[in-house]
Protein backbone atom coordinates (compact mmCIF):
# COMPACT_ATOMS: atom_id res chain seq x y z
CA UNK A 1 0.00 0.00 0.00
CA UNK A 2 0.56 3.86 0.27
CA UNK A 3 3.42 3.94 3.15
CA UNK A 4 5.36 7.01 4.17
CA UNK A 5 7.37 6.65 1.40
CA UNK A 6 4.55 8.28 -0.34
CA UNK A 7 4.54 11.54 1.37
CA UNK A 8 8.34 11.83 1.44
CA UNK A 9 8.19 11.36 -2.51
CA UNK A 10 5.01 14.37 -2.58
CA UNK A 11 8.00 16.75 -0.91
CA UNK A 12 10.22 17.68 -3.73
CA UNK A 13 12.91 20.75 -3.21
CA UNK A 14 13.94 23.21 -6.25
CA UNK A 15 17.71 24.38 -5.58
CA UNK A 16 18.20 27.30 -6.67
CA UNK A 17 21.37 29.43 -7.38
CA UNK A 18 21.54 31.78 -4.29
CA UNK A 19 24.09 34.36 -4.39
CA UNK A 20 25.65 35.82 -0.98
CA UNK A 21 25.98 39.55 -0.63
CA UNK A 22 29.32 39.07 1.91
CA UNK A 23 30.66 35.97 0.37
CA UNK A 24 34.38 36.27 2.32
CA UNK A 25 32.42 36.80 5.48
CA UNK A 26 32.81 33.88 8.10
CA UNK A 27 30.77 31.81 10.20
CA UNK A 28 31.34 33.90 13.10
CA UNK A 29 28.49 33.96 15.92
CA UNK A 30 29.97 36.82 17.46
CA UNK A 31 29.68 38.55 13.92
CA UNK A 32 26.34 37.21 12.57
CA UNK A 33 24.66 38.27 15.95
CA UNK A 34 25.94 41.97 15.34
CA UNK A 35 24.38 41.71 11.79
CA UNK A 36 28.05 40.92 10.77
CA UNK A 37 29.35 43.99 11.66
CA UNK A 38 32.96 42.70 11.91
CA UNK A 39 34.40 45.27 10.35
CA UNK A 40 33.58 47.23 13.57
CA UNK A 41 34.13 44.38 15.90
CA UNK A 42 35.96 41.85 14.51
CA UNK A 43 38.80 39.83 17.02
CA UNK A 44 42.37 40.19 15.99
CA UNK A 45 42.64 36.46 14.30
CA UNK A 46 39.54 37.81 12.06
CA UNK A 47 41.97 40.41 10.57
CA UNK A 48 42.46 38.25 6.92
CA UNK A 49 38.43 38.13 6.57
CA UNK A 50 36.87 41.15 8.26
CA UNK A 51 39.46 43.86 8.19
CA UNK A 52 43.25 43.88 8.24
CA UNK A 53 43.99 47.00 9.74
CA UNK A 54 43.37 45.13 13.10
CA UNK A 55 47.34 44.08 12.73
CA UNK A 56 48.22 47.19 13.04
CA UNK A 57 46.14 48.03 16.40
CA UNK A 58 47.40 44.98 18.13
CA UNK A 59 49.05 45.27 21.75
CA UNK A 60 52.58 44.93 21.99
CA UNK A 61 52.13 41.71 24.11
CA UNK A 62 49.66 40.17 21.57
CA UNK A 63 52.35 37.50 19.71
CA UNK A 64 49.40 35.96 17.27
CA UNK A 65 46.31 34.61 17.05
CA UNK A 66 44.48 31.65 15.68
CA UNK A 67 40.15 31.11 15.24
CA UNK A 68 40.32 27.19 14.27
CA UNK A 69 37.81 25.16 13.27
CA UNK A 70 34.98 27.73 13.34
CA UNK A 71 31.98 26.10 12.08
CA UNK A 72 28.44 27.40 11.34
CA UNK A 73 25.29 27.08 9.81
CA UNK A 74 22.37 29.49 9.40
CA UNK A 75 18.77 28.78 7.88
CA UNK A 76 15.99 31.23 7.18
CA UNK A 77 12.35 30.09 7.58
CA UNK A 78 10.36 32.92 7.18
CA UNK A 79 7.06 31.35 6.90
CA UNK A 80 7.24 28.76 9.45
CA UNK A 81 7.68 25.32 7.18
CA UNK A 82 9.40 23.51 9.56
CA UNK A 83 6.87 24.18 12.11
CA UNK A 84 3.80 23.03 9.74
CA UNK A 85 6.17 19.60 9.19
CA UNK A 86 6.52 19.22 12.75
CA UNK A 87 2.67 20.20 13.48
CA UNK A 88 1.67 17.51 10.73
CA UNK A 89 3.97 15.20 12.13
CA UNK A 90 3.08 15.44 16.19
CA UNK A 91 -0.33 17.17 16.49
CA UNK A 92 -3.67 14.86 17.47
CA UNK A 93 -5.51 14.57 14.53
CA UNK A 94 -9.43 14.62 14.97
CA UNK A 95 -8.74 13.00 18.67
CA UNK A 96 -8.17 9.83 16.84
CA UNK A 97 -4.58 10.42 19.12
CA UNK A 98 -2.40 10.17 16.83
CA UNK A 99 -1.47 12.90 13.93
CA UNK A 100 -2.76 12.92 10.85
CA UNK A 101 0.04 11.06 8.94
CA UNK A 102 0.13 8.59 11.61
CA UNK A 103 -3.51 8.03 10.66
CA UNK A 104 -2.86 7.57 7.31
CA UNK A 105 -0.23 5.39 7.39
CA UNK A 106 -2.67 3.51 9.94
CA UNK A 107 -5.60 3.58 7.58
CA UNK A 108 -3.41 2.38 4.49
CA UNK A 109 -1.99 -1.05 6.62
CA UNK A 110 -5.55 -1.97 7.58
CA UNK A 111 -6.55 -1.60 3.83
CA UNK A 112 -3.30 -3.86 2.66
CA UNK A 113 -4.11 -6.44 5.63
CA UNK A 114 -7.74 -6.46 3.83
CA UNK A 115 -6.63 -6.84 0.76
CA UNK A 116 -3.99 -8.77 0.58
CA UNK A 117 -1.54 -9.46 3.63
CA UNK A 118 -3.90 -10.64 6.32
CA UNK A 119 -3.98 -14.40 7.13
CA UNK A 120 -8.15 -13.72 5.67
CA UNK A 121 -7.62 -11.47 2.50
CA UNK A 122 -9.89 -10.06 0.28
CA UNK A 123 -7.39 -11.79 -2.49
CA UNK A 124 -7.50 -15.30 -0.93
CA UNK A 125 -10.87 -15.40 0.05
CA UNK A 126 -11.85 -14.42 -3.68
CA UNK A 127 -9.67 -17.41 -4.48
CA UNK A 128 -11.53 -19.61 -2.19
CA UNK A 129 -14.78 -18.54 -3.47
CA UNK A 130 -14.13 -19.34 -7.48
CA UNK A 131 -12.92 -22.55 -6.26
CA UNK A 132 -16.22 -23.54 -4.65
CA UNK A 133 -17.98 -22.54 -7.95
CA UNK A 134 -19.62 -25.43 -9.45
CA UNK A 135 -18.73 -25.78 -13.58
CA UNK A 136 -22.57 -27.36 -13.98
CA UNK A 137 -25.48 -29.45 -11.92
CA UNK A 138 -26.43 -32.32 -13.19
CA UNK A 139 -30.55 -32.79 -12.73
CA UNK A 140 -29.82 -36.33 -11.63
CA UNK A 141 -27.70 -35.73 -9.25
CA UNK A 142 -28.53 -32.17 -8.35
CA UNK A 143 -27.71 -32.12 -4.21
CA UNK A 144 -24.66 -29.47 -4.61
CA UNK A 145 -24.09 -27.96 -1.47
CA UNK A 146 -24.13 -24.59 -0.96
CA UNK A 147 -23.76 -23.93 2.13
CA UNK A 148 -19.98 -23.41 1.86
CA UNK A 149 -20.79 -21.08 -0.97
CA UNK A 150 -22.77 -19.08 1.02
CA UNK A 151 -20.33 -18.58 4.04
CA UNK A 152 -17.31 -17.64 2.11
CA UNK A 153 -19.36 -15.16 0.33
CA UNK A 154 -20.93 -13.85 3.12
CA UNK A 155 -17.50 -13.41 4.81
CA UNK A 156 -15.89 -11.99 1.66
CA UNK A 157 -19.16 -9.67 1.66
CA UNK A 158 -18.44 -8.58 5.47
CA UNK A 159 -14.57 -7.76 4.17
CA UNK A 160 -15.38 -5.92 1.76
CA UNK A 161 -18.03 -3.54 4.06
CA UNK A 162 -14.71 -2.99 6.52
CA UNK A 163 -12.74 -2.11 3.15
CA UNK A 164 -15.12 0.40 2.41
CA UNK A 165 -15.02 1.90 6.08
CA UNK A 166 -11.31 2.19 5.47
CA UNK A 167 -11.90 4.19 2.55
CA UNK A 168 -14.24 6.06 3.34
CA UNK A 169 -11.82 7.38 6.31
CA UNK A 170 -8.86 7.44 3.45
CA UNK A 171 -10.93 10.04 1.54
CA UNK A 172 -11.23 12.31 4.63
CA UNK A 173 -7.79 11.72 5.84
CA UNK A 174 -6.27 12.25 2.10
CA UNK A 175 -8.35 14.95 1.57
CA UNK A 176 -7.22 17.14 5.11
CA UNK A 177 -3.57 16.14 4.52
CA UNK A 178 -3.06 16.94 0.43
CA UNK A 179 -5.10 20.21 1.62
CA UNK A 180 -2.29 20.80 4.31
CA UNK A 181 0.27 19.94 1.66
CA UNK A 182 -1.27 22.85 -1.05
CA UNK A 183 -1.33 25.39 1.56
CA UNK A 184 2.27 24.25 2.52
CA UNK A 185 3.55 24.48 -1.16
CA UNK A 186 5.80 27.30 -2.43
CA UNK A 187 6.80 28.19 0.79
CA UNK A 188 11.03 28.90 0.68
CA UNK A 189 13.38 27.99 2.98
CA UNK A 190 17.16 28.57 2.59
CA UNK A 191 20.79 28.65 4.70
CA UNK A 192 24.32 28.55 4.41
CA UNK A 193 26.97 25.97 6.07
CA UNK A 194 30.36 27.36 6.75
CA UNK A 195 33.48 26.03 7.85
CA UNK A 196 36.82 29.02 8.87
CA UNK A 197 40.02 29.14 9.98
CA UNK A 198 42.15 31.84 10.53
CA UNK A 199 45.81 32.88 12.08
CA UNK A 200 47.12 36.32 12.33
CA UNK A 201 50.54 37.51 13.31
CA UNK A 202 50.17 41.37 14.31
CA UNK A 203 53.61 43.63 13.54
CA UNK A 204 53.81 47.78 13.63
CA UNK A 205 56.42 46.89 10.84
CA UNK A 206 55.29 43.49 9.04
CA UNK A 207 51.99 41.86 9.34
CA UNK A 208 50.98 38.44 8.12
CA UNK A 209 47.30 36.84 8.71
CA UNK A 210 46.04 33.65 6.46
CA UNK A 211 42.27 32.54 6.35
CA UNK A 212 40.89 29.27 4.84
CA UNK A 213 37.23 29.45 4.74
CA UNK A 214 34.77 26.78 2.77
CA UNK A 215 30.89 27.87 2.39
CA UNK A 216 27.82 26.13 0.71
CA UNK A 217 24.51 28.65 0.11
CA UNK A 218 21.15 26.45 -0.40
CA UNK A 219 17.33 27.84 -0.97
CA UNK A 220 14.12 25.89 -1.91
CA UNK A 221 10.44 25.56 -1.94
CA UNK A 222 8.62 22.56 -1.61
CA UNK A 223 6.19 21.50 -4.71
CA UNK A 224 3.23 20.07 -3.86
CA UNK A 225 1.84 20.04 -7.56
CA UNK A 226 -1.91 19.85 -8.89
CA UNK A 227 -1.28 16.02 -10.45
CA UNK A 228 0.23 15.17 -6.96
CA UNK A 229 -3.09 16.06 -5.46
CA UNK A 230 -5.43 14.45 -7.11
CA UNK A 231 -3.08 11.00 -7.61
CA UNK A 232 -3.19 10.57 -3.84
CA UNK A 233 -7.32 11.83 -3.63
CA UNK A 234 -7.90 9.26 -6.24
CA UNK A 235 -6.38 5.94 -4.25
CA UNK A 236 -9.10 5.84 -2.16
CA UNK A 237 -11.77 5.94 -5.15
CA UNK A 238 -9.69 3.61 -7.08
CA UNK A 239 -10.27 1.13 -4.31
CA UNK A 240 -13.44 1.67 -3.71
CA UNK A 241 -14.11 0.76 -7.08
CA UNK A 242 -12.64 -2.36 -7.02
CA UNK A 243 -14.68 -3.33 -3.52
CA UNK A 244 -17.30 -2.38 -5.68
CA UNK A 245 -16.41 -4.73 -8.45
CA UNK A 246 -16.02 -7.70 -5.69
CA UNK A 247 -19.55 -6.77 -4.40
CA UNK A 248 -20.68 -7.74 -7.87
CA UNK A 249 -19.44 -10.64 -7.80
CA UNK A 250 -20.63 -11.46 -4.75
CA UNK A 251 -24.35 -10.88 -5.59
CA UNK A 252 -23.66 -12.82 -9.08
CA UNK A 253 -22.53 -15.66 -6.34
CA UNK A 254 -25.49 -15.42 -4.14
CA UNK A 255 -28.12 -15.38 -6.86
CA UNK A 256 -26.38 -18.38 -8.20
CA UNK A 257 -26.67 -20.16 -4.72
CA UNK A 258 -30.04 -19.46 -4.70
CA UNK A 259 -30.74 -21.03 -7.56
CA UNK A 260 -29.04 -23.74 -7.21
CA UNK A 261 -30.77 -24.51 -4.09
CA UNK A 262 -34.06 -24.35 -6.27
CA UNK A 263 -32.67 -26.68 -8.29
CA UNK A 264 -31.91 -29.14 -5.79
CA UNK A 265 -35.31 -28.86 -4.71
CA UNK A 266 -36.94 -29.51 -7.86
CA UNK A 267 -34.63 -31.70 -9.60
CA UNK A 268 -34.67 -34.10 -6.40
CA UNK A 269 -38.48 -34.51 -6.88
CA UNK A 270 -38.27 -34.79 -10.41
CA UNK A 271 -35.36 -34.27 -13.02
CA UNK A 272 -37.40 -34.67 -15.52
CA UNK A 273 -40.09 -31.89 -14.73
CA UNK A 274 -40.27 -28.48 -16.67
CA UNK A 275 -39.20 -27.06 -13.43
CA UNK A 276 -36.00 -28.90 -13.03
CA UNK A 277 -34.93 -27.86 -16.77
CA UNK A 278 -35.45 -24.20 -16.23
CA UNK A 279 -33.65 -24.02 -12.87
CA UNK A 280 -30.87 -25.53 -14.43
CA UNK A 281 -30.88 -23.29 -17.60
CA UNK A 282 -30.53 -20.52 -15.03
CA UNK A 283 -28.22 -22.05 -12.85
CA UNK A 284 -25.88 -22.75 -16.10
CA UNK A 285 -26.48 -19.03 -17.14
CA UNK A 286 -26.01 -17.86 -13.61
CA UNK A 287 -22.14 -19.53 -13.95
CA UNK A 288 -21.58 -17.79 -16.97
CA UNK A 289 -22.30 -14.66 -15.38
CA UNK A 290 -20.39 -15.04 -12.52
CA UNK A 291 -17.22 -16.22 -13.87
CA UNK A 292 -17.40 -13.37 -15.95
CA UNK A 293 -17.49 -10.79 -12.99
CA UNK A 294 -14.75 -13.16 -11.58
CA UNK A 295 -12.43 -12.53 -14.71
CA UNK A 296 -13.66 -8.53 -14.43
CA UNK A 297 -11.63 -8.38 -11.41
CA UNK A 298 -8.45 -10.48 -12.88
CA UNK A 299 -8.32 -7.70 -15.22
CA UNK A 300 -9.31 -4.38 -12.80
CA UNK A 301 -7.13 -1.55 -13.28
CA UNK A 302 -7.55 1.90 -12.13
CA UNK A 303 -5.51 4.25 -13.03
CA UNK A 304 -4.22 7.79 -12.08
CA UNK A 305 -2.12 9.89 -14.60
CA UNK A 306 0.50 7.48 -15.68
CA UNK A 307 0.26 5.45 -12.30
CA UNK A 308 -1.58 2.65 -12.09
CA UNK A 309 -3.08 2.71 -8.79
CA UNK A 310 -4.50 -0.85 -8.08
CA UNK A 311 -4.68 -3.84 -11.08
CA UNK A 312 -3.23 -7.22 -11.25
CA UNK A 313 -0.31 -8.94 -12.44
CA UNK A 314 -0.21 -12.12 -14.82
CA UNK A 315 -1.05 -14.44 -12.42
CA UNK A 316 -4.13 -12.69 -11.33
CA UNK A 317 -2.72 -11.28 -7.86
CA UNK A 318 -3.51 -7.94 -6.75
CA UNK A 319 -0.96 -4.95 -6.71
CA UNK A 320 -1.36 -2.06 -5.40
CA UNK A 321 1.14 0.63 -6.28
CA UNK A 322 3.18 1.61 -2.73
CA UNK A 323 5.85 4.48 -4.55
CA UNK A 324 3.82 6.78 -6.94
CA UNK A 325 5.78 8.64 -9.28
CA UNK A 326 4.81 12.06 -8.02
CA UNK A 327 5.60 15.30 -10.15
Amino acid sequence: MIKRSLLATSITMAIMQHAAATPLLPMDARGLAMGSTGVASAKLAHAPQYNPALLSTANDEDDFAMIFPQIGGVVADEDEIIESFNDLANEDYKNTEKPIIDHFDTILTNMGNILTDGPNSVEKQLNNLDDLLPSSIDPNNPNFDVSALQTTSANLDASIANLQTQTDDLTLTTFDLTSELDHLSGRPLRGSLGINGAIAIPSKTFAAAVSVSGSAYFSGRMFFTADDQALLNDYAGAIDDYASEVRDYTSATNALASTINNANTACTANPSSTACTNLIEQVDAQIVTTDKEFNDLNTFSKSSGNTTIIGTDNNGNLVIAEDPDLT
